[in-house]
């Protein structure tokens, strides 16, 4: 579907906008998606519509990088009603993305998820209902049947050792790019996460689990991109980012008196290129600054250039 296709369906494609406060609000981060994204988001929200009733549901694609062409979708899927949009100024990552558009969402329950789409509408309003019903405040993904290569699958199992052993989390899978959270839950643990990039799944649930907020585990099956958005991470490079972020976690949740700031690196905007608020990443305020300014400086150039 191209994007004069999705402008059309403006008239159509908004059972999504729902008056009074909506019960769930998808967080999605976009990378380098391009116009594939159009079509990816479209039919993904056809398909949540006929596993539930969408009623009380929004849909929210937020993005980091200045891609003309991943903006154009994002701008033409709002413009048709089906997702809201916003545009952040500055690189920061996945996690600083999502902690920046979390506090624009309205929902009671967040979702969190990969723009490739690669969970079923089925198992996510599972993972809904488990928070709905009380048995959980955070539900965390369990990939099954994915279709990783082997240089991925073999990075993934050695992350998911080493997590385990240095936090005791007892989960098996925690940079699945699908959790599901209380609003209130995910907000109050945000004030404790440091990681911007791709480490923010990780250190949400070593937190979750330090704060004793209730996690459960739900297996689904990844499914394969068949939306061909193609992956913009590079492993070993995650992989060399991932790590620098559990050592600094395993520093800050050993040690007192390490405390977060937030630290203005830009605007976001909306859709129609209206500033909505300040862009923020979190910085780790503790000791000799010159020493964590030049940590920052090549934790960036590893994880962005």
């Amino acid at each position: 579907m191209n994007l004069q296709a999705v402008e059309l369906l403006a008239e159509t494609a908004a059972p999504f906008k729902t008056t009074g406060r909506p019960l769930v609000s998808f967080v999605i981060p976009v990378g380098r998606e391009g116009e594939g994204l159009a079509s990816a988001m479209q039919e993904f929200v056809g398909q949540y519509n006929n596993v539930r009733s969408p009623v009380g549901a929004e849909f929210i694609l937020a993005t980091d990088i200045g891609d003309p062409s991943t903006g154009a979708a994002m701008a033409a899927l709002s413009k048709a009603g089906v997702c809201r949009a916003f545009f952040l100024s500055t690189r920061i990552g996945k996690g600083g993305t999502i902690k920046n558009i979390v506090r624009f969402a309205s929902g009671s329950i967040i979702v969190m998820l990969d723009a490739d789409v690669p969970v079923h509408p089925s198992d996510i309003y599972q993972a809904i209902q488990m928070i709905t019903d009380g048995r959980a405040d955070l539900v965390v993904a369990r990939r099954v049947k994915r279709w990783d290569g082997p240089t991925r699958a073999f990075l993934s199992v050695a992350y998911n050792l080493l997590v385990r052993m240095f936090f005791r989390t007892g989960v098996a899978d925690h940079q699945a790019g699908f959790k599901v959270a209380k609003a209130e839950v995910l907000r109050g643990s945000l004030s404790y996460i440091r990681t911007d990039g791709l480490g923010f799944d990780t250190e949400l649930i070593v937190w979750a689990k330090r704060l004793k907020i209730r996690i459960s585990n739900i297996e689904v099956e990844w499914r394969d991109s068949k939306y061909k958005i193609s992956s913009n991470i590079i492993p070993l490079k995650a992989l060399l980012t991932m790590l620098a972020d559990l050592v600094v976690l395993r520093i800050t949740t050993l040690k007192e008196g390490m405390d977060l700031v937030l630290r203005t690196v830009g605007s976001v905007f909306d859709e129609d290129g209206k500033y909505v608020g300040p862009e923020y990443i979190t910085m780790l305020n503790a000791g000799n600054q010159s020493i964590m300014g030049l940590l920052r400086k090549l934790y960036a150039t590893v994880a962005f250039r």
